[in-house]
C-alpha cells in the first residue's frame, strides 16, 4: 500500500497545473459562446447604426480602419462613408449555377454602388465557396467585381492562399482585431444606457475566452503527454479507483440488506413500503470528497398519505440546530410526486483511519434512523394502518 501512495504522489508531482478557466460570460450561461449564427446576429446588431446600441457606426468604422491597416490604402475610409444596409445568412439564389443558390452569406452589407461579404468563423473550417457569394452579389445587387471586398472575419490568421477561391480574394480581419480596434475608438461618455455597455462587455469578453482556450491549449496537451507518459501508473491508479467504488456500492448494498432494504436503480426501500426510500450520494462523490449524503425520501402514495403537513411536524421533531446534521432543504423535491423529509449530511464521513464504510454507514442509521425515536418511526406513525399493512409482490 506504501508502495501505491507512493505511485499516486509521483503521478501528481509530474502533471502540469491545469490551466485556468475563464470566468463565465453571459454567452457561455447560455451554451452558445461556439455558435457561428449567434456571433453572427450580434455583429449585424453592432454594425447597424440604426439600432438602439447607441454607438452609431463605431463597429463599422473600426472595421473599415482595420481593412485600410491590412491594405495600406484609405479607400475603405472614403468608398464606404455613405449609408449602407446589413444582412445576415443571406442566400445565394442568384448564384450562377443551381446547385449553389442553397449556399448561405453570413453576412452582408450593402451601399449603393458597393458590397462587404463577411464570411464569419469561429471553429468550423474554412472550406466555403467565396467565389459563389461574390457571383450572387455582382447578380442580385449589380455591383461591380471590383466594388466588393470579401472578409475573412476568424479567430486565427488565414493565409492568402486560404482566403482564395478561383479569383476570388478576400481580406482576413480576425475577430480579436476588430474588437481591440472597437475598445481604443470606444468612447465611454457617449453611452447613455448602460445596458448597450454590458452587451459590448459580454460580446468581447466572449471573444476573448476563445483567444484564453487557445492559449490554453499549449498546457493541456502537455498534461495529455504527462498522462501518457506515465500511462503504466495512471491505469493502476484508475483500475484501483474502479475497484474501490465498486466495493463502496457492495458495502452500502450489504448494510441496507442487513436491515431487509432492498436496492433498485439508485434507491434502497423496505419491500413493505417501496416508495418510501434512502437514497445515498453517489459513490464516485463519496470517494472523490470524502462527504455523505443519506436522504429519506417519500413518493407517490406514501407522500399522500402522510402528507405535508405532518412532514414539517417530523422535521420540527429530528432537527437539532446544535448538531446541523440533518438538512430539510425542498431543492430535490419533484412537487407532488416526491419530497425529502430530511438528508443526514457528514462533510468528513472517513475520518479516522480505522473508520469503515460499512461501520460508519452502519452506525448512522442506526442512530439516526433506525433508532427509537428516529426518522423511520417518525414518518411510519404517520402511515395509515392499511398502507403498513400491505407489501408489494416483490415481498
Amino acid at each position: 500500500m506504501i508502495d501505491f501512495y507512493k505511485q499516486i504522489n509521483e503521478v501528481a508531482k509530474n502533471l502540469p497545473e491545469l490551466p485556468k478557466r475563464p470566468k463565465k460570460n453571459f454567452f457561455d450561461i447560455l451554451g452558445v459562446e461556439r455558435k457561428e449564427t449567434i456571433n453572427s446576429k450580434m455583429l449585424a446588431y453592432f454594425f447597424d447604426p440604426n439600432e438602439e446600441h447607441g454607438f452609431g457606426t463605431l463597429f463599422f468604422d473600426c472595421l473599415l480602419r482595420v481593412l485600410s491597416e491590412k491594405s495600406n490604402c484609405d479607400r475603405f475610409i472614403q468608398d464606404f462613408s455613405e449609408p449602407f444596409e446589413i444582412a445576415i445568412e443571406v442566400a445565394t439564389s442568384s448564384a450562377d449555377s443551381p446547385e449553389d443558390r442553397l449556399k448561405r452569406i453570413d453576412l452582408l452589407i450593402t451601399g449603393s454602388q458597393w458590397s462587404i461579404i463577411i464570411e464569419n468563423k469561429l471553429f468550423h473550417h474554412l472550406a466555403n465557396p467565396l467565389d459563389v457569394y461574390e457571383q450572387h452579389v455582382i447578380n442580385d445587387k449589380k455591383i461591380r467585381k471590383e466594388d466588393i471586398t470579401g472578409i475573412i472575419l476568424s479567430l486565427d490568421t488565414k493565409s492568402e492562399v486560404a482566403c482564395k477561391v478561383h479569383e476570388t480574394q478576400f481580406f482576413n480581419v480576425t475577430h480579436q482585431e476588430l474588437i481591440n480596434k472597437v475598445q481604443q475608438h470606444l468612447i465611454l461618455t457617449d453611452i447613455e444606457n448602460d445596458i448597450d455597455i454590458f452587451y459590448l462587455r459580454e460580446y468581447a469578453k466572449t471573444i476573448n475566452s476563445h483567444y484564453k482556450n487557445k492559449m490554453n491549449e499549449p498546457m493541456s496537451d502537455k498534461i495529455v503527454a504527462s498522462l501518457i507518459e506515465q500511462k503504466e501508473a495512471v491505469n493502476n491508479i484508475i483500475k484501483k479507483r474502479t475497484a474501490s467504488i465498486n466495493y463502496i456500492d457492495e458495502k452500502i448494498i450489504e448494510v441496507f440488506a442487513e436491515k431487509g432494504y432492498r436496492y433498485e436503480k439508485g434507491w434502497y426501500y423496505d419491500p413493505k413500503y417501496k416508495n418510501i426510500r434512502f437514497f445515498i450520494t453517489p459513490t464516485e462523490v463519496i470517494l472523490e470528497t470524502n462527504s455523505i449524503g443519506i436522504a429519506y425520501e417519500l413518493w407517490d402514495d406514501s407522500l399522500s398519505k402522510v402528507g405535508i403537513e405532518n412532514i414539517k411536524l417530523i422535521q420540527e421533531k429530528l432537527i437539532n440546530p446544535e448538531e446541523g446534521r440533518f438538512d430539510i432543504s425542498a431543492k430535490h423535491d419533484k412537487g407532488n410526486t416526491m419530497k425529502r423529509v430530511v438528508t443526514y449530511r457528514d462533510e468528513n464521513f472517513l475520518s479516522h483511519k480505522e473508520d469503515t464504510i460499512k461501520g460508519k454507514l452502519g452506525a448512522i442509521l442506526d442512530n439516526h434512523f433506525f433508532n427509537d425515536g428516529g426518522v423511520i418511526q417518525n414518518v411510519q406513525c404517520y402511515l395509515p394502518e392499511t398502507l403498513q399493512a400491505t407489501t408489494t409482490e416483490d415481498n
